[in-house]
C-alpha cells in the first residue's frame, strides 16, 4: 500500500469535512461572525480553484479552459469588493510575495493536478494545510485584514434560465473560508453551496470572455457567488449583485 505523503492526511479529512470525498448532496454553512467581518477593510485570496464534479466528457472540456483561471479569480475579487466593500490584493502581489511563494512551495501537491488553477496561487485545500501561524505570517506578509480562500465545483446542468442570447451550460457549488488574526478557525465557513438561479455576467466580464467555455464558467462561478452573498450566514452584505 502507498504511504501517506506528509500532506496528504490533512488533505482527506479536508475532503470528508466538506463532503467532497463522497457524493455532495447538501451545502454546509456557518453563520459569519458579522463583528469580526465588519473590521475587515482588506483581503488577499490566497486560496482559488474550480474542478468538475462529473465526468462528462464536454464539461471537462469546459473546465480544461485554463486560460479562464486568471479572469475568474479576478470575477471573484470583483464580487467580493462590490458586495462586501473589501480592497481585495491583486493575484500578482499574491504570488509574488516571498513568504506566500514560501508556502506555496510547501503545500503545493502534485496530486492535484485537475481543474481551474490560478498559477502559482494554492487551492483551497491546499491552503487547508496553513498552521494559525502561517495564516499570521501571510496576513502580516501581505499587509491585509482577512484571507480568503474559495472554491467551485462545476457540473453540467440543464439551463434554469435564459441569459442573453445563450443558455447556460454549467453552474458551480461554491465553497468558503475566512480568516483573521483574532481567530484559529475560519470566521466565515460555507461549504459546497449550491446554484439555484442563473444569472447574467456584468457587462465588463461579459465583453472579455473569449469563448463560450469561459462565458460558461464564469455565469457559474458569478451565479455562485451571488447565492453565497444571499445566504442567511452573510449577515453582512448589504447591496445586490452587480449588473
Amino acid at each position: 500500500m502507498t504511504a501517506l505523503l506528509p500532506y496528504s492526511r490533512p488533505i482527506i479529512q479536508r475532503l470528508v469535512s466538506l463532503g467532497i470525498l463522497c457524493l455532495v448532496t447538501s451545502a454546509c454553512i456557518t453563520a459569519g461572525d458579522v463583528k469580526a467581518m465588519q473590521r475587515i477593510k482588506r483581503v488577499a485570496i490566497i486560496g482559488f480553484s474550480a474542478t468538475a464534479k462529473s465526468e462528462d466528457p464536454s464539461l471537462k472540456h469546459i473546465i480544461r479552459a485554463r486560460q479562464t483561471a486568471e479572469a475568474l479569480y479576478t470575477l471573484v475579487s470583483t464580487r467580493l469588493t462590490q458586495q462586501k466593500k473589501w480592497t481585495v490584493l491583486p493575484a500578482n502581489d499574491v504570488r509574488r510575495n516571498d513568504e506566500y511563494k514560501a508556502f506555496y512551495k510547501k503545500y503545493t501537491s502534485h496530486l492535484l493536478t485537475a481543474g481551474i488553477r490560478a498559477s502559482g496561487v494554492l487551492a483551497p485545500i491546499e491552503a487547508f494545510n496553513l498552521s494559525t501561524n502561517d495564516r499570521r505570517t501571510l496576513l502580516k506578509a501581505l499587509a491585509v485584514d482577512a484571507l480568503v480562500e474559495v472554491g467551485f465545483i462545476i457540473e453540467k446542468n440543464a439551463p434554469v434560465s435564459r441569459v442573453g442570447a445563450d443558455l447556460a451550460t454549467a453552474t458551480a457549488q461554491v465553497s468558503l473560508d475566512v480568516y483573521v488574526r483574532a481567530k484559529d478557525a475560519s470566521i466565515w465557513h460555507v461549504a459546497s453551496l449550491p446554484t439555484h438561479t442563473q444569472l447574467p455576467l456584468p457587462a465588463a466580464f461579459a465583453v472579455a470572455c473569449k469563448t463560450p467555455e469561459e462565458r460558461a464558467l464564469s455565469i457559474a462561478v458569478n451565479s455562485a457567488m451571488t447565492a453565497l452573498f444571499e445566504q442567511k450566514g452573510d449577515a453582512t452584505s448589504k447591496s445586490g449583485p452587480p449588473s
